[in-house]
């Protein structure tokens, strides 16, 4: 038994001092009661029964100081806080009896817990998860160590996180491993490995034992050997842990081309070593946050199968979607009654916001122009208004001038369609010889020139146009006259075509309606507002869209609320541990006017974790359980869950109620 408030010496002398008063005050003399008797006879009676019992009475006050004694003696020990560990042999005496004995060994234990670890494919059956057998592991590997040694327990995943300080609390720590449950975030042993190298150094006798599944490239084993790392190994059957099918990437944007819908990508990968058939599932709503929200939202594209081949990564595209919310879902799983079993459900589905098209209104200067009209509004979320004398562009986020070029002072969004007048943005006068037109090759991927190609379109004439440096020329003639123009500086924004569609026929291509909602999206930036989903494999890169903020509040997807910080960049400060869809709020909304919440999304989404097979480390130490030792003179008690201290006090109160009793019973009186 050892005290963890009081040493020995502190006891002794609490004891002491109160046992003293307690017996000074058993020594005092008793007042004698007055007695009155009526005669002589009387009176020698009381007197021959006083000395018949004298013996007795001292007796009773002997056994009644015992008992105070007694009394004292547990709560004094309670106060001490007693651990019965079956050494009943020294209690902690300081600094000069902690000389005499052997340094502790001080163990850092660190179980993983990163998203492999929620596998289902250990035990007996098959089917009990990593995390389960690793949290016996722990409570085994704790089980062996000697009294005295000191343990640190982490957990390891993407990050570490310490749980405890140096402590030789068995108690508390395995507590705190029956509570540690697997994250969806990856392994990344860097950062335990580091750790653990400020962690032991100078310590004596210090190791490092990792309960893990080996999901994971090798560690580096020279850094190993200098921590004295040993690895506490999962019993994993390789041919289970192939079974998993993984969504690697899930995109959500508006469709460029189509005016009504939306466009999916997405990547999955089957990493088993056999074919599987899977179904996959898109739902959307607008409030969901978690994988439950989803599976009951109401889907966006009826579920489709598609057959993997072993080890297969396939790209899913589907286009002329239509979401009835802001953010999105894709679920695979293998379809039933199919002999597979996907071992691991937190890759099986991936998160992703519906980015919202913006509302854009154009301003349409010229004669009629049903050709160019049709188009603008063949882009959704576009309110044309159409005039034939142009008076301010303010109010519009674009203005189109079709055949004429009025004289700007003011900034803005323009297109001039084979326009004339004072207000060409261009240098140049007058037309020149036109031709085949053609996209070079330095434009062909640029957002305005995307699937755009001239095939036959080859007008007579084209303004003359002379290129700036910073412009960018989007066609040349056949004679390399620029054709087509476009222009980006601070103050104004413009795209120029130097021919007529229509005499050149340009308008009946496909390429016409191509072109003008890519210069409309390309104006107003769609595909830089698109919010990608954030991998939980690795840390996040969220710019806040609140400015000049230096905290913002994040709600987790299982509805959790903390803070978090926004460094002088505006980036948030902040890695999310959990798959789903993040919320970040503004710390005041009511004073800023925003209350709607800026949403990231966040799944695993990484082809190493996902990857479920053990890999070998031979270079590292592998953790064996030390031989059993001799028991100890006296076994440890089982107190049936409650603290000795606590039983200490209940017996102390047992014997107040005696003493009350043997008192008014007057046997100790």
């Amino acid at each position: 038994m050892t005290f963890t408030a009081l040493t020995l010496g502190m006891w002794g002398t609490l004891f002491g001092g109160v046992a003293g008063v307690i017996t000074l005050l058993y020594m005092l003399r008793l007042r004698r009661r007055k007695v009155e008797v009526p005669f002589s006879p009387l009176w020698q009676q009381v007197v021959s029964d006083k000395q018949a019992t004298r013996l007795f009475s001292w007796v009773k006050r002997v056994f009644s100081l015992l008992l105070q004694l007694l009394l004292v003696a547990l709560l004094v020990t309670a106060i001490a806080d007693p651990k019965l560990d079956g050494d009943w042999t020294t209690v902690r005496e300081g600094a000069a009896a902690s000389r005499s004995k052997p340094e502790p060994a001080h163990v850092l234990l660190v179980v993983d817990t990163s998203a492999s670890m929620a596998a289902t494919d250990v035990g007996a059956d098959g089917t009990t998860a990593r995390i389960e057998l690793a949290r016996r592991k722990a409570k085994e590997v704790l089980g062996t160590l000697k009294k005295g040694d000191l343990v640190m327990l982490a957990r390891m995943d993407r990050d570490l996180t310490v749980l405890t300080d140096w402590t030789d609390s068995r108690e508390s720590v395995g507590q705190l491993i029956d509570r540690l449950e697997a994250i969806d975030a990856s392994t990344n042993p860097e950062t335990m490995m580091s750790f653990a190298r400020n962690a032991v150094r100078g310590l004596s006798d210090a190791r490092v034992l990792l309960v893990t599944d080996r999901a994971f490239a090798p560690v580096d084993s020279a850094l190993a050997k200098s921590i004295h790392l040993a690895l506490v190994p999962l019993e994993v059957d390789p041919k289970r842990a192939h079974d998993n099918l993984a969504v690697l990437d899930f995109v959500v944007r508006s469709h460029l081309g189509n005016a009504l819908s939306y466009a999916m990508y997405a990547r999955v990968k089957n990493l088993a070593e056999r074919p599987v058939t899977a179904r996959a599932y898109v739902t959307a709503c607008d409030r969901c946050r978690s994988r439950d929200d989803f599976v009951q939202a109401a889907p966006a594209v009826p579920p489709f199968e598609l057959t993997l081949a072993a080890g297969e990564e396939k790209l899913l595209e589907r286009e002329g979607l239509t979401f009835t919310g802001s953010r999105a879902a894709l679920r695979i799983e293998a379809v039933e009654g199919a002999d597979f079993r996907d071992v691991l459900a937190s890759d099986d589905v991936a998160f992703a916001t519906v980015p919202k098209r913006k509302q854009v209104k154009i301003q349409l200067v010229g004669k009629p122009n049903l050709f160019l009209q049709a188009v603008l509004e063949a882009r959704s979320q576009v309110d044309v208004t159409r005039t034939e004398t142009f008076q301010s562009a303010k109010g519009f986020d674009l203005t189109v001038f079709d055949g004429l070029a009025p004289k700007l002072e003011e900034p803005g969004n323009f297109i001039y369609v084979n326009a004339s007048g004072e207000g060409r943005p261009y240098a140049g006068q007058g037309d020149v010889e036109g031709g085949a037109l053609k996209v070079p090759d330095a434009v062909k991927n640029h957002p305005l020139m995307r699937f755009v190609r001239f095939v036959e379109v080859e007008p007579q004439r084209v303004q003359r146009m002379a290129a700036k440096k910073g412009d960018l020329v989007l066609a040349r003639t056949r004679a390399g006259q620029p054709a087509m123009l476009a222009r980006s500086d601070a103050e104004r924004r413009f795209v120029a075509v130097g021919f007529d569609a229509i005499a050149s026929e340009w308008v009946g291509h496909f390429s016409y309606s191509i072109f003008f909602v890519n210069t409309i999206n390309w104006f107003f930036r769609e595909e830089s507002q698109l919010e990608r989903a954030q991998s939980l494999a690795r840390r996040w890169d969220v710019a806040v869209r609140w400015k000049g903020l230096d905290q913002v509040q994040v709600v987790r997807p299982d509805g959790g609320t903390e803070d978090s910080l926004v460094d002088g960049s505006g980036r948030l400060v902040y890695t999310g541990r959990m798959a789903g869809m993040t919320e970040l709020r503004h710390p005041s909304p009511a004073t800023d006017g925003d209350k709607e919440p800026q949403v990231v999304a966040a799944a695993l989404q990484s082809p190493e974790e996902s990857d479920l097979a053990p890999r070998d480390a031979p270079d590292v130490a592998v953790w064996q359980r030390p031989p059993p030792e001799l028991a100890a003179a006296l076994p440890a008690f089982d107190l049936g869950g409650a603290k000795p201290w606590q039983w200490l006090v209940l017996l102390a109160l047992g014997l107040v109620c005696v003493e009350w009793l043997t008192f008014h019973r007057r046997w100790t009186v």
